[in-house]
């Protein structure tokens, strides 16, 4: 799933975004944002949203404010959770935007903010917002931020704590950093709640007031921490489903690789086969594999998928040691080398624009061994950052340890016979 998504204000004033939901009495509606992915406008509304302003109506007079609030909290965090349920993946980041400027402007907070972590929980990796007419987007100004910064934040959030301030200047002295960043982005009250699965931080999820200092109310705690479960839960499916397409992609180019190896004449034709369902089946955006020529360096012998010439850039000297290079690192040591961003990994510099271009987020270089020599890799390029879990990085190793005992058979079929079979090119 892309995650790096916002909305910004716009200067037109609309209905909410889950259509029928009245706007708090006494609370002007705030205009909806444009967005680089559009609300689809043309959904039907949401009855029970439409409810809520039917019971206001009905009982007007009877209700304070506190109880109205109530009603519709229960109302809208329903709607929410139905929609989520039933979104489907490419619908997910809308449904998520969505309900980031439904409960920013039911609340009349200035910014609402969903933050994503990295895999390893030290980075901010994504941001989705929301912020109201006359704000700027904040999205690029945090992404790629370090959680250091945030220190004392981030050790309440894995401890599953909230945070709720309403003046910077109670914050206590170990949260000298949080009120450094806070204030430079121009917050004057926070209140957020951690995304927690198994004891794992993903992230959190933030409603900030700009314009002036907010004391939040018991209606707006109890929001922020349902739609903030809301959130954990969907993410949680969200990522069980795409690790499942991933390992039943993964089983099947696994699959066609070993049939490759049993139907195979010759070494070359072997690596044209599996860089292809590498791609096909395995859903990977590009594979190579590599030799090592008699000079010590890495000729491409066979690739597939979105190239478009990258490999002609790329000079790989494998007499070199000790490198950076993840090709040459996983032929001097034989193992895998795995980088899981090539946007931010420093090893990538030399070729990280070219990669990026092309669509490559993460990579990995698995060693290919004949006899007690690495004679060359078989490198693969996934489309999103940290691809290659646990799981996926074991299965690929054995499918390594496949082709080297193939290329120990070919070489002893190739020491009776001269000659070798040819690579046909890729269509």
């Amino acid at each position: 799933m892309n995650r790096e998504a916002s909305l910004g204000s716009s200067g037109e004033t609309q209905d909410s975004p889950i259509e029928g939901l009245p706007a708090e009495p006494g609370v002007t509606k705030q205009p909806a944002a444009a967005s680089s992915q559009s609300l689809a406008p043309e959904e039907k509304p949401l009855e029970e949203c439409r409810q809520v302003e039917l019971d206001r109506q009905t009982h007007e007079g009877e209700f304070s404010e506190a109880p109205w609030q109530t009603l519709a909290l229960e109302h809208m965090v329903s709607a929410i959770s139905r929609r989520f349920l039933a979104a489907s993946p490419e619908r997910l980041e809308e449904e998520i935007l969505r309900a980031i400027q439904v409960i920013t402007q039911f609340i009349g907070a200035d910014r609402g903010y969903l933050a994503l972590l990295d895999p390893e929980g030290l980075i901010i990796e994504s941001i989705y917002e929301w912020c109201g007419p006359g704000l700027q987007p904040n999205r690029g100004r945090l992404e790629g931020s370090s959680v250091a910064e945030m220190g004392w934040a981030f050790a309440r959030f894995l401890a599953g704590e909230a945070i709720h301030v309403p003046q910077l200047a109670d914050l206590p002295p170990e949260a000298t950093g949080d009120q450094r960043v806070w204030h430079e982005l121009g917050i004057q009250s926070l209140l957020a709640f951690p995304l927690l699965l198994k004891g794992k931080l993903l992230g959190f999820l933030g409603l900030i007031a700009e314009g002036q200092e907010r004391q939040w109310s018991p209606v707006d705690i109890r929001l922020i921490r349902l739609v903030s479960e809301i959130f954990t839960s969907t993410l949680a499916r969200s990522r069980m489903e795409e690790r499942a397409f991933r390992l039943n992609r993964l089983y099947a180019f696994i699959c066609r690789s070993q049939e490759a190896m049993v139907r195979a004449e010759d070494r070359f034709s072997l690596f044209c086969q599996t860089c292809r369902v590498a791609v096909e089946e395995g859903a990977f955006r590009m594979a190579w594999i590599g030799l090592v020529d008699p000079e010590g360096l890495v000729v491409p012998v066979a690739h597939w998928g979105m190239e478009e010439r990258y490999l002609d850039s790329i000079r790989i000297d494998a007499r070199t040691w000790p490198t950076e290079g993840p090709t040459g690192t996983a032929l001097h040591t034989g193992h895998h080398v795995l980088v899981q961003d090539i946007a931010t990994n420093p090893r990538t510099v030399s070729w990280r624009q070219d990669a990026l271009k092309r669509g490559y987020r993460a990579m990995a270089a698995f060693p290919i061994g004949q006899g007690e020599r690495q004679i060359g890799t078989f490198n693969l390029y996934a489309e999103v950052p940290h691809y290659f879990d646990e799981e996926i990085v074991a299965l690929l190793d054995r499918l390594a340890e496949m082709l080297s005992y193939a290329m120990e058979r070919f070489a002893a079929k190739e020491s009776d016979r001269a000659g070798n079979g040819s690579c046909p090119g890729e269509s």
